[in-house]
């Protein structure tokens, strides 16, 4: 069930912060048996994805405040061998670290689950699921402010970073500034 993103532009001089503020809005409102349903279909495309498929490494992150799920990738990624990380935010800096069982979890930034884990990944290529709060059609994302995810890309560009997003999530457009990586797929429903 392919859902086609809301034509919704980036209005005039809307800051990033008011988009995040809508969307966020936007992305709440939906009924959770809605997002559970999406969040489904979502992974189930990603789990068909080559790039997911044929990847050692596998970056994942556990939802947070009605993002995407991705527990089905998790589990699915650790039956099929392969090496799966997920990220934790130590003071400005976010690295992932591997995890073997999807019981390695603790809250920790902002009570969003964390690898307890010390095993600091080091490799520089895999598939990368990325949250957002919003996503333009070329790809760019919007997040929550901080530039983590941007920061972690530009740090290892041979990942093979994917969005994942619900329709309501997809804009037109986005402002763009010089630090912000582009994403090399998005996922939505």
């Amino acid at each position: 069930m392919k859902m086609e993103p809301l034509r919704i532009w980036v209005r005039n001089l809307e800051t990033k912060a008011d988009i995040r503020k809508r969307i966020l809005s936007l992305r709440l409102e939906q009924p959770q048996e809605e997002q559970n349903k999406r969040s489904q279909e979502i992974q189930k495309r990603i789990l068909n994805n080559k790039h997911f498929c044929t990847s050692e490494w596998i970056f994942l992150y556990m939802a947070y405040k009605a993002e995407v799920q991705t527990e089905m990738l998790l589990e699915q990624a650790l039956k099929m061998g392969k090496r799966v990380a997920l990220p934790k935010v130590e003071d400005t800096t976010m690295d992932f670290y591997e995890i073997r069982s999807k019981i390695e979890v603790q809250p920790g930034y902002f009570g969003i689950l964390e690898p307890i884990t010390s095993d600091k990944v080091k490799a520089g290529q895999g598939f990368m699921a990325v949250p957002g709060v919003a996503f333009s059609k070329d790809g760019y994302r919007l997040g929550y402010g901080k530039g983590f995810y941007d920061r972690y890309l530009a740090r290892f560009p041979g990942i093979y970073s994917c969005g994942l997003a619900f329709s309501c999530q997809m804009l037109e457009n986005l402002p763009v500034q010089k630090h912000d990586r582009k994403l090399d797929e998005v996922v939505y429903v």
